[in-house]
């Protein structure tokens, strides 16, 4: 499927459990704001069979005309590009002009890298998270406290990294002087980390410490048509 040579229109289906998580909402928020068509299948019950067809038996996937593709980065970055080759004629829709896509364009590889990079970074930083979830109840106290260490913690050591790709060309976005799916995803990577859901973790970490995932988070959230998406998929 060439997205350069020709414009097609496409049956595209996100399937993901029912929250808000960042590997999910890159596809679901970049999906709506490209003005894209899309099925958001959160059904419980049906999920166990994608998994099963799934290539790494693990969600989000996306499914574009039967086809599933998986990865967080490979699918946020395709959806990123479908703005530039979705039909949107026969699909019956118009385009959002100030979506034409969310990704660098092709002949900017440098600025397509920095997009993936930071990506990879958001996984980076939600693997060391994950690390701690099968930690026995009386350490997971003493392990987050490690991870968050200014000094020699591996989480502080991923949001620092992340921190520094940032807003190097427009103060409040990620790369580039536009949103792209980047963004979308430290919106999310970060409204998680501030929620006060993962215990011993300050929902302040990223505000006091983190200036530009703050700023890049803060843009996303404020965005007209986001607030939008927020009101229709945030239930």
């Amino acid at each position: 499927m060439a997205l350069t040579r020709a414009r097609t229109t496409m049956k595209i289906t996100v399937h993901y459990y029912n929250f808000a998580f960042w590997r999910a909402e890159v596809l679901r928020a970049g999906l709506y704001l490209q003005n894209i068509p899309f099925e958001d299948n959160r059904n419980k019950e049906s999920l166990p069979e994608i998994v099963k067809r799934s290539p790494f038996k693990a969600l989000p996937v996306l499914e574009v005309d039967g086809s599933l593709i998986s990865q967080t980065q490979a699918i946020a970055s395709f959806t990123g590009k479908l703005g530039s080759a979705f039909d949107y004629k026969a699909a019956g829709v118009e385009p959002d002009a100030s979506y034409p896509r969310l990704y660098p364009a092709d002949d900017d590889y440098l600025g397509q890298a920095r997009c993936d990079e930071i990506i990879n970074g958001c996984t980076d930083v939600t693997t060391t998270v994950a690390s701690t979830f099968r930690t026995p109840k009386e350490e997971v106290e003493a392990k987050r406290a490690e991870l968050i260490d200014p000094e020699s913690g591996r989480l502080y050591m991923h949001l620092n990294g992340l921190n520094s790709l940032l807003c190097k060309d427009d103060e409040n976005v990620a790369c580039g002087c536009s949103m792209t799916v980047a963004d979308i995803c430290v919106w999310r990577l970060v409204g998680w980390l501030s929620a006060g859901v993962l215990d011993y973790i300050p929902a302040d970490l990223i505000s006091s410490h983190f200036p530009n995932l703050h700023k890049v988070h803060t843009n996303v959230q404020e965005n007209d048509k986001m607030i939008q998406y927020m009101k229709e998929y945030h239930k």
